[in-house]
């Protein structure tokens, strides 16, 4: 029978955190499908080596994986009848460091679930097959159940969730059919990106700080409620925070993609004047233009400029090499998609700030 990583994770953490060994046994004796599979074994003995450096850890984990492995050999019964005696498992030393080892591996199998679940939620979230809302969906599912088993000593990690809970929201503003589902899926989207900003700094994290600076830009200039005016000239302060560490000579893919969406903001501003801001808007998408078309990419833009409304694509090796999102297959922003060819679909610009096809 094959087992996920979770069923069997779920099994063994409930095996190390019982209390006694009488509470171990009736565990084994319940969970016994999924503990004398030797599939427990190989992931028992796959904690050893994260705890490699924890001889005591390492010594209390033999102890577990020797006795699944009597009860696979021989029984259950006979695996407990040499167990030590329930007296010695009280032991004020012995006590002590099986409370460590225990909080230790909670921690462990907690952010071993999240990443779990993170993954699972990626790949959900860049699925071609099914239906399009149902992957994001499940993609929301497992986002905030990675959220929800997430160890909040690790910041980095909390901090990569709320950014791809923010890409999803994003992507389900683009399915919405109504704009207020559309409002509601971006301003959650906006909240999770601040998030992740928390951790994300442009002196600690610089590269994802200014992918979520350039995200943020997307969802101001997509918002279709509130002050509109305002939300225009946010998206333009986000996508140009972005530039500060997306500049032409270091990251031309996404600079070319940021100065995409400044001509779509700048498009679609309300202050200003409005000969001028046609001007600007010009000038940028010349720019963008000019990277897209010398390296040879032939893609259009996205959720400002694609026929789809899904935002600028890149070279997907490009972005993977350079934002740790990517590299560690967790998710990407939205604006990170390959699109059509260039020129292969008239788009408009709508009320809300999303491109449409014509």
């Amino acid at each position: 029978m094959s087992l996920s990583r979770e069923q069997i994770a779920e099994a063994v953490e409930a095996f190390l955190n019982a209390s006694t060994w009488a509470e171990c046994r009736r565990i084994v004796e319940k969970r016994q499908d999924v503990l004398l599979n030797p599939q427990a074994v190989a992931f028992l003995s796959s904690l050893q080596h994260d705890y490699r450096d924890d001889e005591v850890a390492i010594h209390r984990l033999q102890e577990y994986l020797d006795l699944l492995v009597r009860c696979q050999q021989e029984s259950i019964d006979a695996a407990f009848a040499s167990v030590l005696p329930p007296t010695s498992f009280e032991d004020s030393n012995l006590r002590r460091e099986a409370l460590r080892l225990l909080v230790n591996m909670r921690q462990l199998f907690s952010t071993r679930r999240s990443l779990f679940h993170l993954r699972r939620g990626g790949a959900y979230r860049n699925r071609v097959k099914g239906d399009r809302t149902k992957n994001l969906e499940r993609a929301m599912h497992h986002f905030q159940q990675a959220l929800k088993l997430s160890n909040p000593v690790n910041l980095e990690v909390w901090a990569n969730i709320q950014f791809c809970l923010g890409n999803t929201y994003i992507e389900r503003a683009m399915e919405s059919r109504t704009e207020k589902d559309r409002a509601e899926n971006i301003d959650r989207a906006i909240d999770h990106y601040r998030k992740a900003l928390e951790v994300h700094t442009p002196q600690a994290h610089p590269d994802q700080w200014a992918a979520t600076q350039h995200l943020l830009g997307v969802a101001y200039g997509s918002l279709p409620r509130g002050n509109l005016a305002e939300n225009r000239e946010r998206a333009i302060d986000h996508y140009r925070k972005a530039l500060e560490i997306h500049t032409r000579q270091a990251h031309p893919d996404q600079w070319a993609n940021i100065q995409w969406g400044l001509g779509a903001a700048y498009q679609i501003r309300v202050k200003g004047d409005r000969a001028e801001n046609i001007e600007w808007a010009i000038d940028h998408y010349g720019g963008a233009l000019e990277v897209y078309l010398r390296s040879d990419m032939r893609q259009r833009p996205g959720i400002h400029g694609r026929g789809d409304g899904r935002q600028p694509g890149a070279h997907s090796g490009h972005y993977r090499e350079h934002h740790p999102h990517e590299r560690h297959g967790y998710c990407h922003g939205p604006g990170y998609r390959r699109g059509p060819l260039l020129g292969d679909t008239p788009t408009r610009v709508t009320g809300s700030g999303l491109m449409m096809t014509s």
